[in-house]
């Protein structure tokens, strides 16, 4: 949530309408780009819009990005939850919550960013006014957030396109108890998918790191399930071909349990797996 994590660089290029290069001053986010093409291509969108058009700032009609608004921000797997990994910026300051799962929630650093562009100096002491506004504003941005129609739908990832391209899901979008340490081979959890076109499919599970020992590697898919005895620990890529599936939502689960050698008894998770429709 630190400058060097959250803030981008963002050109823009339309030498008729922008007129001469140059930096445009003031903050704007990624919810502010929609609004910034909609205005410039004279369209209305049908929804709803959190974020505003920066147009003004880009044509010279003003100097600057408007101001007096504050962005709020947080990245975690899974729902929003406390001060985990979130920002609040305004036009000066800026508060980060450090909270992890082993630190408490109120553990914020405050950065007046006019002055301290990289975050070097702590003022949360100096103003707990501030921080006590900025974490407040926070969790009434959350509250909004997490009844919000688009965090409560579910959001399955389809298994084919329309272009037959391969479908990869990654480790990012697990879900369940076990992906809190996804980075660890022993991490596992899985997937909300749908199959928009009944056919056959084939997936392909990969391990970066091999697998620990002999064991099952095992595929779940809704109610179709397959399972292999696996004895070999350096191959990284295991197939698993033909699956015959039904349109629908279902539920997908990759793991590899290991029975042998005993110090690495236990359930792991593919790095990733690959999904690509039969013609």
């Amino acid at each position: 949530m630190y400058e060097g994590g959250i803030r981008v660089p963002s050109f823009w290029h339309f030498p008729k309408g922008f007129g001469a290069a140059r930096d445009v001053p003031g903050i704007a986010a990624h919810i502010d780009v929609l609004p910034t093409l909609a205005e410039l291509t004279g369209t209305t969108p049908e929804a709803i819009l959190d974020g505003r058009s920066f147009l003004p700032a880009l044509t010279g009609d003003v100097a600057a990005v408007a101001g007096g608004r504050t962005l709020f921000f947080q990245w975690q797997r899974g729902y929003p939850r406390g001060f985990h990994n979130m920002a609040v910026r305004t036009d000066s300051f800026k508060l980060v919550g450090k909270y992890r799962f082993e630190k408490a929630p109120d553990d914020f650093e405050l950065f007046d960013l006019r002055t301290d562009p990289f975050e070097t100096k702590d003022l949360s002491e100096q103003y707990p006014e501030v921080v006590q506004q900025l974490s407040e504003s926070f969790l009434d941005w959350q509250a909004e957030m997490k009844v919000a129609p688009a965090l409560l739908k579910e959001h399955p990832v389809a298994l084919h396109t329309p272009e037959g391209y391969p479908v990869r899901l990654n480790r990012n979008d697990w879900k369940g108890p076990a992906t809190k340490q996804w980075s660890s081979p022993e991490a596992h959890g899985y997937w909300t998918v749908e199959v928009p076109k009944s056919g056959s499919y084939d997936f392909e599970l990969f391990f970066h790191e091999g697998l620990p020992g002999h064991g099952s590697l095992n595929l779940k898919v809704g109610t179709e399930q397959r399972e292999v005895i696996v004895r070999d620990s350096i191959t990284q890529r295991f197939s698993f071909d033909d699956l015959l599936l039904r349109a629908g939502q279902y539920r997908l689960d990759a793991w590899f349990h290991c029975f042998w050698p005993k110090e690495s008894v236990g359930t792991y998770g593919p790095y990733d797996v690959t999904v690509k429709a039969q013609d």
